[in-house]
């Protein structure tokens, strides 16, 4: 019951599915029913249950669904931010459906839809004074190929449909690294993973010491200490690396195939020069702000910080390996010339999006240049492009039912000066998001009380600017960085407000002195992505871009 093409269908394995299925199964069975169940309400609107929904609707007549909501894991509120609670002591939300069979069927069934949002008490009188007669359903248009069962705003659909998908911009991709056991694997100092791996690699260290010690073991699907067997006696230094953990948090880990999901077919293009961005599948709440971008081994929760969430990785360059450099099988006709110079890389791009985007533009693509030409455009123009289109606040607003429930797609423009407008845009803000721009050294902030540096329990704290005192993040009780304009201190990358995430993370830590100018380059870094993200809404003239 799950779509094509779907990659992570374990949602579809939960028990509430099941139980569905084979209520199905009995009514199809007697070619008449009623199925009446309240259930975990995630296939309502879950991407990878639209097989599951298309299915139930071709066998019914009419499906009546009251989404009840209480999703303490999508941190749910009602529709003007008020309080939300569930009809049990769970964290899912819930959902009663009613699905009806009559004989002769042989059209989609329709769907109605309702909803209870509050406190539960106003829900639990709701539900004992109201029956289905009672119920104001709304009647939907469920569209394939999701086929929602809640209620969505689709006017501008077709607009947005225009734009190639970036899963078929960019051919190679997948999700980060799954380490099973990040508290083992990650660090702040390389000296810890050091001395993790080496515990690994020494065979007269039994393994209930490692799991005593290190707190990992063999779990379901993970056979840890099997894998384990293999790096014995290796020189495993090697394998220790930075690694992209969170926005804007780079630490350490040891990155060889022990790892529960190494993803290394994927990784293997960031052990040299490259790029790689970084967007989420869905959303679990409505606002998109799943993008980033890293040079480095990245994790799969970069961007993507609830279940639901699915962080993909896309790298801009493919780099040859023994058995592609002896086949050339990177890519089917035309096949990109590899660029010997770089490592004989060559681009990561659908050559049918290539071919479109020179149509539309006019210009020809080099896909071994590096930089803006009057008459070329390159691979790091489209990635930049793509980039500053995805930071667009017009773009994330008016495509934002969209792009919460698949992979974002990509408009394309004909105006070649928007076209270059927007990639040095882009350009700036990936620089600046690696921190490699030497902006981010020109610091806004002060930290100017001393003291032992340590982010203590409870903290940080923000406080607002009072007269000409600016705003300050406390990290303890008596220092703090001062200069960060509110709007700043509650960015979000990934579902994640940067600059508490990053002192969160520490807490119980002393900051170094290469930790306090990291934080004040962040604040740079952000202060200056949100005006070059209303740079970018100047450029474009409107929407939709053509």
């Amino acid at each position: 019951m799950s779509a094509p093409g779907e990659r992570n269908i374990q949602p579809l394995s939960d028990d509430y599915v099941k139980f569905i299925r084979f209520a199905h199964d009995r009514v199809e069975r007697t070619k008449q029913g009623v199925v009446a169940i309240i259930t975990n309400h995630a296939y309502l609107f879950g991407p990878v249950h639209r097989g599951m929904r298309e299915e139930l609707m071709k066998s019914f007549s009419e499906i009546y669904i009251l989404n009840l909501h209480g999703n303490s894991l999508l941190e749910s509120t009602t529709p003007d931010g008020g309080v939300d609670k569930n009809v049990f002591d769970i964290r899912q939300g819930v959902a009663i459906a009613i699905l009806v069979k009559a004989k002769k069927n042989n059209e989609l069934a329709q769907v109605y839809y309702s909803e209870l949002w509050g406190e539960r008490e106003t829900k639990y009188s709701y539900l004992s004074k109201n029956d289905m007669g009672k119920t104001k359903w709304k009647k939907l248009d469920a569209i394939a190929p999701y086929f929602f069962f809640v209620d969505k705003d689709f006017e501008l659909i077709d607009e947005y449909e225009n734009g190639w998908q970036i899963t078929n911009i960019v051919k190679k991709h997948s999700t980060g690294v799954g380490t099973g056991r990040d508290r083992a694997f990650v660090a702040f100092e390389a000296e810890k993973i050091k001395e993790f791996a080496h515990d690994l690699a020494d065979s007269s260290i039994l393994n209930h010491k490692i799991t005593e010690k290190h707190n990992v073991k063999d779990t379901s699907g993970w056979s840890f200490f099997l894998r384990r067997k293999d790096l014995m006696g290796e020189s495993i230094d090697r394998y220790v690396m930075p690694y992209h953990y969170r926005p804007f948090d780079i630490r350490f880990t040891f990155y060889h195939p022990i790892m529960r999901r190494d993803q290394s077919k994927m990784m293997r293009e960031m052990m040299k020069d490259n790029f790689m961005l970084l967007v989420c599948q869905q959303q679990a709440t409505l606002g998109f702000d799943h993008v980033h971008c890293t040079r480095s081994v990245v994790d799969e929760s970069v961007v993507s910080n609830r279940s639901r969430e699915r962080g993909y990785c896309f790298p801009l360059y493919l780099y040859p390996s023994e058995d592609s450099r002896k086949q050339n099988t990177l890519f089917e006709s035309p096949v990109w010339q590899a660029d010997e110079t770089n490592g004989g890389r060559v681009p990561n791009l659908n050559p049918v999006f290539v071919k479109e985007m020179a149509e539309k533009l006019g210009l020809v693509f080099d896909p071994n240049l590096t930089g803006l030409d009057e008459k070329f455009f390159t691979p790091e123009d489209i990635f930049h492009y793509i980039y500053a289109i995805f930071h667009s606040p017009t773009y994330r607003i008016r495509y934002a039912e969209f792009l919460k429930i698949d992979f974002p797609r990509v408009p394309l423009t004909s105006d070649v000066a928007l076209f270059r407008a927007l990639c040095e845009l882009g350009k700036e803000l990936v620089s600046l998001h690696l921190l490699e721009s030497p902006e981010v050294s020109q610091h806004i902030t002060r930290y100017p009380v001393a003291g032992d540096n340590r982010v203590e329990k409870g903290y940080p704290k923000y406080q607002e600017p009072i007269e000409e005192q600016a705003g300050r993040v406390q990290i303890n009780k008596t220092q703090y960085f001062e200069g960060i304009q509110l709007e700043v201190w509650e960015f979000q990358v990934g579902g994640y407000q940067v600059l508490h995430k990053w002192l969160k993370d520490r807490r119980g830590r002393q900051l170094s002195y290469d930790d306090l100018t990291h934080y004040q380059n962040v604040v740079v870094s952000l202060e200056k992505t949100i005006a070059l993200m209303e740079k970018i809404d100047e450029a474009i003239p409107e929407f939709p871009i053509c």
